[in-house]
């Protein structure tokens, strides 16, 4: 409809600005789907209460100005389609990197994308993606058992809004979520700028008396807490099922609590030589590793005799089992998608085509079903492109046609395994780092192609499954599946092009951007490239060292590679297990999940493990067992305004407040 195209362009756009310009900020802002879904909602209401029900266009292109009442398949349709661009590209890592890292010597220029390849590189990445999302569809979407959680959360934000009868029941969850949201929003303000103590409190520290006991986002978090939510949104606490919570959450009190402080206190691999969770690359002496002094400056490759000459590169014990444990968490993924749901693959292929096994999400007057020859055909003209462009800009992405088969070859292995555990879990299993080892031992030296090449394949398989997301949304809406395919091919073209505009914009208007990039302190310290930091990291680390270096025999970590083998069998034996004996509660147990989360606070901070676990316990165990019509009624419009004023709050406070500065 006319409401469609306008409104989800507009908040299409809108994302795309607010999300790209906060990409290069330090305090990271995006706008999530349920943002979308409350924006969406008074701009419908007013288009369909003001506009005349006039006919406009010709031919197929015609359509009516005001079709009728907003409904709520159109309502979900546009959040459909703006969800495509609530994330930049991931894709503009790798040209944030030229630009700002690898922009250097007497052949700069070549070593970076121009403006034509740069957005068909967005668009290869991101559309890639998308193929192998309708390829899935059947297997990860149309099965009942593949239930998505978070889509629960935007149904119920969506039925909220659009029930017919004005029920007082409606009323009142849409009076819990407006409550609830503007509480937050007010709350936000505290640990997000009167009071950033909040965001982290140590008890330990503080009964012990060994320091203040607050900021304390380093150490091991030992009963440190957060009251930011914007810190704990993350994890999802609210809508993630309490089995996945668990898994992710004990193996992180063991690892953190327990196994890393004996490494360190046996100074197990020179562990008293580096922090204790530093995720930086170091020397043999502990000293941060300088990389600069082991890279040819003009081709951004590795010199050997300065390599041999300086030190060996080392890992903190923590990373070291971390980047192992993820490994075997993506081994186990794929054991444990085949043990358990291998039998059921070959009744899913003719059961996905049969409407009948669907009726209670798929509409039965739904005939625009999406053939999937078109999606397999699609996928080969992305890889064309892909292979294109690496071959024409093979200077600024080193990489060569058969990495893209090859990347494409890794995703397709690992999409349904991944997204298996997703659809049942709410927990995400990424290919970032096994891609990055892949390339590294295949093709050392070459930096940009390790980038490049988990951009083809990891990114891929991370682009999947948000679209096998968002497709399941579109499912349970009953929305048609070639509308679904309109919205978020839009979505996609249009988000990428915005991102990448906004990115060139600030890399030439914001200078501090590229000063902290390079080290060096900018006048506001807000603009800091701390996932383009992270990109480059990772090039250095596996592209120009290499994984062979990290973990190859003359390595210290070579023994943690044993983990890969361990995370493949540990699945089949607790399937076994459950066969053995099926009431034991053996097939709660999900090897993937629990290994990958191993260490996940190393990144987003030991404060929030225990914020998370009491709120999972509370929402997700007692509430939902003890007041189970009440959690059905009001607890997923919680986690939605929830959700919402962490993206509202920061967005005040950086407008209305930084700006007065």
């Amino acid at each position: 409809t006319f409401r469609f195209w306008t409104i989800a362009s507009l908040l299409t756009v809108l994302a795309a600005l607010v999300n790209g310009f906060f990409f290069f900020r330090l305090n990271s802002v995006s706008l999530s789907v349920y943002a979308v879904i409350l924006l969406a909602y008074p701009l419908g209401l007013a288009m369909a209460t003001w506009l005349p029900d006039r006919a406009v266009g010709w031919g197929r292109f015609r359509c009516r100005l005001n079709p009728g009442p907003f409904g709520i398949r159109e309502h979900g349709l546009i959040a459909i389609c703006a969800s495509a661009s609530i994330l930049p590209p991931y894709a503009i890592d790798i040209i944030s990197v030229q630009r700002l890292y690898y922009n250097t010597g007497p052949n700069a220029s070549s070593h970076v994308l121009n403006a034509g390849a740069s957005i068909l590189m967005l668009w290869v990445t991101q559309c890639i993606g998308f193929a192998f999302a309708g390829l899935m569809r059947r297997f990860l979407v149309d099965p009942v058992a593949m239930w998505w959680p978070k889509t629960m959360v935007s149904c119920s934000l969506l039925g909220s809004m659009h029930d017919r009868d004005g029920s007082r029941a409606t009323q009142k969850r849409l009076r819990v979520f407006f409550g609830v949201a503007v509480v937050a929003i007010v709350w936000q303000f505290f640990p997000g700028y009167l009071a950033p103590a909040l965001q982290s409190i140590a008890f330990v520290p503080l009964i012990a008396q060994i320091g203040s006991g607050l900021f304390s986002k380093g150490g091991g978090g030992a009963l440190a807490v957060s009251l930011d939510w914007s810190a704990m949104v993350i994890t999802n606490p609210l809508n993630t099922p309490l089995w996945a919570q668990m898994h992710a959450l004990l193996p992180n009190f063991v690892f953190m609590w327990m196994v890393v402080p004996l490494l360190y206190h046996y100074n197990i691999w020179g562990a008293r030589l580096m922090p204790l969770f530093s995720t930086s690359s170091f020397d043999v002496q502990g000293n941060p590793y300088n990389v600069s002094r082991v890279l040819d400056p003009v081709s951004h490759t590795l010199i050997e005799d300065a390599y041999t000459a300086y030190s060996p590169i080392r890992l903190t014990p923590f990373w070291a089992i971390v980047y192992a444990t993820s490994f075997a968490a993506l081994c186990a993924s794929i054991t444990h998608a085949l043990v358990w749901y291998g039998p059921h693959l070959a009744a899913l292929m003719p059961v996905a085509g049969d409407r009948r096994a669907n009726a209670s999400t798929v509409d039965p007057h739904d005939n625009q079903n999406v053939s999937l020859w078109f999606y397999l055909i699609f996928l080969v003209a992305l890889a064309c492109f892909g292979i294109l462009l690496v071959e024409r800009w093979n200077d600024a992405l080193q990489l060569r046609w058969w990495g893209i088969i090859f990347a494409i070859i890794l995703a397709s292995i690992f999409v349904f395994p991944a997204g298996v555990i997703q659809a049942i879990s709410n927990q995400k299993i990424s290919l970032i780092t096994v891609s990055s080892f892949i390339w590294g031992f295949i093709e050392p030296g070459k930096p940009l192609a390790v980038v490049t090449f988990k951009t083809f394949s990891a990114v891929t398989v991370t682009q999947a499954l948000e679209m096998l997301e968002a497709m399941k949304l579109g499912q349970y809406l009953k929305i048609p599946q070639r509308a679904i395919l309109v919205a978020q091919l839009w979505g996609t073209l249009v988000g990428s092009v915005i991102s990448y505009f906004v990115m060139d914009l600030l890399l030439l208007k914001v200078p501090d951007i590229t000063l902290a990039a390079q080290g060096k302190t900018p006048s506001n310290p807000s603009w800091n490239p701390i996932t383009s930091k992270a990109f480059y990291t990772s090039s250095l680390t596996w592209g120009a060292v290499g994984s062979a270096r990290l973990y190859g025999p003359s390595s210290p970590y070579h023994y943690l590679l044993m983990m890969m083998p361990i995370g493949a069998v540990l699945p089949i034996i607790f399937w076994w297990l459950h066969r053995r004996f099926p009431n034991r509660g053996f097939d709660y147990v999900n090897v993937p999940i629990a290994l990958w989360n191993i260490g996940y606070t190393g990144s987003y901070g030991a404060n929030i493990l225990m914020s998370t676990s009491i709120l999972s316990l509370l929402s997700q165990g007692l509430i939902k067992r003890r007041c189970r019509a009440w959690f059905d009624r009001y607890m997923y419009p919680i986690a939605a305004a929830m959700d919402i004023s962490a993206a509202v709050s920061s967005l005040l406070i950086w407008f209305l407040l930084s700006l007065t500065r």
